[in-house]
């Protein structure tokens, strides 16, 4: 049930950021990017007022605010871009900390997630513009109250359950400061198919081209065939500390392919094809990182600075015209390493945390060595 609720709300959210760039303004737009990942601050008070029915009331309030953007008011599309933002970002979270403790568990989260994006492509696709704008949000407000039905159902089924813990290890404030960079890194990744690429093809062609929506589901295709290969590489190579750095380093390179969008000719198929390829391998194998930061008790600081960085790389990516592209890569690059000397400063300056990794759960592991 958790893959299926992952599911459907990643078919919501990927169709929504994909048509976000038409139908909503920058400041909309950035500020539910930058919500749905922020806005987690807010999730140890939710699960504390509901429990483990935070996923399901989460699911149905986005599937109001999908409705809200339905008023042709802009400050109500900003109340609905703020309601949307909480309610995926507290929803998914509660499905991803549930299993986000093991390579296995993370490989099929992001397959589940890819899942969405690959039918929210089609349907991105599928969706004529002309039909207008309550067809295409409309589907979309009836998949997100059958999830958030569905998890209540599965609540309510569950006799033992429990909230999912938020950290699961002790972390110092360097570990939180550095995983916490990373997030802004992995946001900028996670995002780039829908706000780079979208803004590079209207700056280059006046339009999204009808091949959009598909690239999107074929970056999603990519990683729900290659995610469980390449986690099985990574996590066969060597030791904890030398599996996050090999990581890192795929993620550094990856923010050089989304500074030189130009460079690959994405207004072309072929050029965008290559771009989005590149992109989706470094996707899979950023997924280790959930395991990672779940090990250093971090994953909530990751996943809620995962926020920032989508915000910025929407907001440059609208504001800033020509230079937005290479604007967000040096970003992305400097938070990675700013990020790694900060987790590798801390472990230096706290000589009693081990530094080999184990295999009982009261350790910490070691991430960066």
């Amino acid at each position: 049930m958790t893959y299926l609720l992952r599911f459907l709300s990643a078919l919501c959210l990927f169709a929504v950021l994909a048509r976000a760039n038409v139908f909503l303004d920058a400041y909309s737009n950035t500020v539910l990017v930058f919500g749905y990942r922020v806005l987690l601050v807010f999730s140890p008070l939710l699960i504390r007022w509901v429990g483990r029915s935070a996923g399901g009331v989460c699911f149905l309030a986005a599937a109001g605010g999908v409705l809200l953007w339905l008023v042709p008011a802009a400050p109500v599309h900003l109340v609905a871009a703020l309601t949307v933002g909480l309610g995926l970002s507290v929803g998914g979270y509660v499905l991803k900390a549930s299993v986000s403790e093991s390579a296995s568990g993370a490989s099929w989260n992001k397959i589940a997630l890819n899942g969405g994006s690959l039918l929210a492509g089609g349907y991105v696709a599928f969706m004529n513009p002309h039909w207008g704008l309550t067809a295409f949000l409309v589907p979309l407000v009836c998949v997100l109250a059958l999830s958030g039905g569905l998890a209540l159902w599965a609540v309510r089924g569950t006799a033992h359950g429990r909230a999912p813990r938020l950290a699961n290890r002790p972390a110092t404030t360097l570990d939180k400061i550095g995983w916490a960079l990373l997030g802004v890194a992995i946001g900028i990744k996670l995002f780039a198919v829908f706000s780079i690429l979208p803004q590079y093809l209207l700056q280059s062609l006046g339009e999204l081209p009808p091949w959009y929506g598909y690239l999107v589901s074929l970056n999603a295709i990519v990683v729900v065939a290659l995610q469980k290969p390449i986690m099985k590489w990574i996590t066969n190579r060597g030791t904890e500390a030398a599996r996050t750095r090999l990581v890192l380093v795929i993620l550094a390179c990856c923010m050089i392919v989304l500074a030189t969008p130009g460079l690959f000719h994405v207004e072309l198929v072929v050029g965008a094809l290559v771009w989005i390829l590149l992109c989706s391998v470094a996707e899979c194998a950023a997924s280790y990182l959930d395991v990672a930061a779940s090990g250093a008790g971090c994953l909530f600081h990751k996943e809620a600075a995962a926020g920032l960085g989508a915000g910025l790389c929407v907001a440059l990516s609208r504001l800033a015209g020509d230079l937005g592209p290479e604007l967000i890569g040096a970003v992305g690059v400097m938070c990675i390493a700013t990020g790694v000397v900060c987790i590798h400063t801390g472990r230096r300056r706290d000589p009693s945390r081990p530094h080999v990794a184990t295999s009982g759960r009261s350790k910490q592991p070691e991430v960066l060595g």
